[in-house]
């Protein structure tokens, strides 16, 4: 019965490549925070999608569900973006498998990872803005998709916003 704002923490599970937790946190308004002592919220499954971790949510609250999308990590560089769903955003639940957002297909600017970004809900549309790439040590691009649900996703052809120098890439 109340809003308040919300802070999202992103721990490795180990040493190297691994796991990822997601622990939340919230505050009054004088911003003292307090661990959840339920944390962590969201981990991974024991998907292909997720063998290696999961990380970058993103949370809206619409149609009386909180929603989720989050990168699903493959390892290597294969990426996907995965959803969930909560009534409390508390308490998680999958109801999907596979992921709703896959790399391009053979050839194009995204056919390695696709990468969470920022995702807003307008005039009963979802844009989602997410980074891509086909190489992960040459620049890395940013995409949008649009979807009516959230779930069923279409993807801009080309990028729209081209990494211009060359310097704009992210080693894992």
């Amino acid at each position: 019965g109340f809003t308040t704002q919300v802070n999202l923490v992103l721990q490795p599970t180990g040493a190297g490549t691994g796991n990822i937790y997601i622990w939340v946190t919230w505050g009054n308004l004088q911003g003292n925070w307090v661990d959840f002592i339920e944390n962590p919220i969201l981990s991974p499954s024991n998907s292909y999608y997720e063998s290696y971790g999961v990380a970058q949510s993103n949370i809206l609250f619409n149609d009386n569900i909180y929603k989720m999308w989050y990168l699903g990590d493959a390892g290597g560089s294969n990426k996907f973006v995965m959803y969930a769903e909560s009534n409390d955003a508390v308490i998680w639940a999958k109801p999907f498998t596979n992921p709703v957002l896959y790399p391009g297909i053979p050839g194009s600017w995204d056919d390695l990872a696709v990468q969470m970004g920022a995702i807003i809900f307008e005039s009963g549309s979802y844009k989602l803005f997410y980074s891509g790439f086909s190489d992960p040590y040459g620049p890395w691009h940013i995409g949008l998709a649009t979807s009516s649900d959230g779930i069923n996703w279409n993807k801009h052809p080309y990028p729209i916003l081209y990494a211009a120098s060359g310097q704009e890439f992210q080693n894992e």
